[in-house]
């Protein structure tokens, strides 16, 4: 695979090849190569920082740039002397993630895995008779394709997002808290202060600190129907004027110098 890869990008020549490493899927002399001896631009993005700095910045050396979904990940590169380090985030495609005409008949959903404390909160919620439905790897319902999801954001009163990273007691910013917005959903996340910096929380999107904030609110928003939707429709907005993938990479690209 990696030799057909040096090969592909000599015949081929594209601007950038862009990559989102989870594993060693690739020969870091290939990556090398191809960064530093052909005209093709490359860079990863690393969306687990927050507990994966040690693995991601091994890589560094070897791509053209880094993109990085955890501000506090670029102080920890320039200390290892990489200055070749953008600041972005996960975002929402509007091709996929989109409002549609549904009935909604969840109040609460989660599209996850029950990794970290997620099973225990979310116990609480049904223990206080709350209605909550979920799906993904790892619960009986299992997992659903993305066209599933899109329509489960769309049917539920109440997205949530459990914003405990998955390998570490971590806060950390999730695709879900722009693709349920994307959707026009109410998104309800854990409290993250990073998350200021893309919604205005009770205008745009709602955060709990802990659990008997959690519950509260959720009692409070299906209760408070117009409200919900206000925020819901606000945070759609927002979500489409400022976080889509597209101005993300557009974005990035003009810090990479690719772009006016």
């Amino acid at each position: 695979m990696n030799a057909m890869l040096l090969e592909l990008v000599h015949k081929e020549k594209p601007d950038v090849l862009f990559t989102i490493l989870s594993e060693n899927q690739f020969d870091p002399m290939i990556i090398n190569e191809i960064s530093h001896r052909t005209d093709t631009v490359t860079f990863n993005l690393c969306a687990d920082d927050h507990w994966r700095f040690a693995y991601s910045s091994s890589w560094a050396q070897h791509f053209n740039w880094m993109v990085t979904t955890y501000a506090g990940a670029i102080q920890q590169y320039h200390q290892l002397g990489y200055s070749n380090v953008i600041h972005s985030q996960w975002g929402f495609n509007p091709g996929i993630h989109r409002k549609i005409n549904v009935e909604k008949i969840y109040d609460v959903s989660f599209v996850g895995m029950p990794h970290g404390n997620r099973v225990e909160i979310l116990q609480q919620l049904v223990d206080t008779g709350i209605g909550v439905h979920v799906w993904g790897s790892g619960w009986s319902t299992g997992r659903v394709s993305l066209e599933e999801m899109v329509k489960i954001f769309n049917q539920t009163k109440i997205n949530l997002n459990l914003s405990r990273c998955s390998s570490a007691d971590l806060l950390q910013i999730k695709a879900r808290d722009f693709e349920v917005p994307g959707c026009g959903g109410l998104l309800m996340s854990g409290y993250n202060p990073e998350l200021a910096s893309y919604y205005e929380f009770g205008k745009e999107i709602e955060t709990y600190r802990d659990v008997k904030e959690l519950i509260e609110k959720i009692q409070y928003y299906l209760l408070h129907e117009e409200e919900r939707k206000r925020i819901a429709a606000a945070g759609h907005m927002r979500a489409v004027e400022e976080h889509s993938y597209k101005q993300r990479f557009v974005d990035i690209f003009r810090k990479m110098g690719l772009a006016d």
